[in-house]
């Protein structure tokens, strides 16, 4: 039995979705840390869902893998000392008490990203849960930049997101575009949505308490 990360099975992945081919975010240890290979390999395959979404995604895609490349980096630079995200934040909150070092600026806006994402797949789950026929994404994407990304974003980034959102494809659409198998069922996707969603959120909401912890300023930074 092959895993994709500790604590998730591949197997316990449908197979025919694409959620058990994009390498999972690890299952958080008892210490609470992340592993920082894991993490950076996580995240970039997670970036796919955004060319699901369309070609006006691929600037936000890029943005988000430049902040991978800024974690990467530093990651690169000793990977004995940065085996685990911690190491890098709590590093640099003593370097940078506002937290304004490249590393940590990476990871800040890696982790609205990635909440961004999250809350697509979360609000996609929700719909299905509650059968919702409404078939279309715009209102869930909308929701989820709202809760996310919006409250950093100028006006402009604001004007241009909105614009960008009319061009998504349905959420049938998107949802086939999740499937890996033509007789693949939403059942399937969406107990595999669910189960990619742990490690998911439980890696999201440890990244926001280590900016507490540490001390880090997550507000001052907006586009």
């Amino acid at each position: 039995m092959s895993t994709n990360t500790e604590g998730i099975y591949m197997s316990d992945f449908s197979g025919n979705t694409i959620f058990g081919n994009l390498k999972q975010f690890s299952k958080l240890n008892e210490k609470k840390t992340i592993n920082t290979e894991l993490f950076i390999q996580a995240c970039k395959d997670v970036t796919t869902l955004l060319d699901r979404l369309g070609a006006q995604f691929s600037i936000a895609k890029k943005d988000m893998l430049g902040n991978v490349k800024r974690i990467e980096e530093r990651f690169n630079t000793n990977k004995s000392q940065y085996t685990t995200l911690n190491s890098i934040m709590e590093e640099d909150s003593k370097d940078s008490p506002k937290g304004h070092t490249s590393a940590i600026v990476g990871i800040l806006w890696l982790k609205r990203g990635l909440e961004f994402l999250c809350a697509i797949l979360d609000g996609l789950l929700k719909a299905y849960e509650k059968k919702v026929i409404d078939d279309n994404l715009r209102p869930i994407i909308l929701e989820a930049y709202e809760k996310t990304l919006k409250p950093y974003h100028g006006m402009v980034s604001k004007f241009l997101f909105s614009n960008l959102t009319r061009l998504v494809p349905s959420k049938s659409n998107f949802n086939k575009a999740l499937l890996l198998r033509e007789d693949a069922t939403n059942e399937m996707l969406f107990k595999d949505i669910s189960l990619y969603l742990e490690n998911f959120k439980d890696n999201l909401e440890l990244i926001n308490s280590l900016f507490v912890q540490y001390g880090l300023n997550l507000e001052e930074s907006s586009k």
